[in-house]
């Protein structure tokens, strides 16, 4: 039986961290390479952790930066429970709900399946989660900043790990790829995937409708467009 996969971006889609993510990398960036470390001209919204980490090491000139990759990582993620603690963290109007909903529809049995999309470590995506007080065994599949090349990579992986899962080949326009930025749509549209936009993050709507999203809305308070596409997408 096919699923509906929902893939969640998390940044700017399922919450707001207030920057505790950019304050837990530049403390730790400063911490192993020096205070005039900079972290100002790299694209962050969108992007994988792991190609972070390498633009703001090439960007200040370090170049054994692979040798300390590994070390940095433990000390960011150290660094983001700290700063995740001391910072306002929220999670976007209805998505508590939403998720809570969709996770009820899966453990009764519904052809629904959570899962996450997120440039995020591993370790960081559940830290923010469990932030807001989302528990990260919802998602059944997950696919992270440190387990692809490109953020297209991730929905390859999350259908890898479906079919791993399920027994069955993951049909892409079951799937639906849920965040706020193009680069969330790009990751839909590489494979033929639905691309569900929401201008919770640094886009608005129109942007995002632009870059190529199927559906875009403001936010996700009304669960209803989202369920209409799942319908429409459903198949017997």
């Amino acid at each position: 039986m096919h699923h509906t996969l929902l893939l969640f971006d998390i940044d700017g889609t399922i919450l707001d961290a207030k920057g505790a993510g950019g304050k837990a990398w530049s403390r730790s960036a400063k911490e192993h390479f020096g205070d005039d470390f900079t972290i100002k001209q790299v694209q962050f919204a969108g992007n994988l952790d792991s190609i972070i980490y390498r633009e703001t090491a090439e960007h200040n000139n370090i170049d054994d930066h692979h040798d300390h990759h590994e070390a940095f990582k433990k000390s960011y993620l150290k660094a983001l429970q700290e700063e995740l603690e001391n910072h306002d963290v929220h999670a976007h109007e209805g998505i508590e709900q939403l998720i809570n909903r969709l996770n009820h529809m899966s453990q009764s049995g519904a052809p629904v399946m959570l899962g996450l999309l997120t440039g995020n470590y591993t370790e960081g995506a559940e830290l923010k989660l469990k932030s807001i007080g989302i528990d990260p065994a919802w998602f059944a599949i997950t696919a992270c900043g440190d387990e692809a090349e490109s953020r297209p990579d991730l929905t390859l992986l999350a259908m890898q790990k479906y079919e791993a899962l399920i027994g069955v080949k993951a049909n892409p326009k079951r799937i639906i790829v849920i965040g706020d930025t193009p680069k969330d749509v790009d990751c839909a549209k590489a494979h033929d995937c639905y691309a569900f936009a929401v201008a919770t993050g640094p886009f608005t709507v129109e942007q995002l409708k632009q870059s190529g999203a199927d559906h875009a809305v403001e936010d996700l308070a009304d669960h209803k467009p989202l369920f209409n596409v799942m319908d429409q997408i459903a198949i017997p």
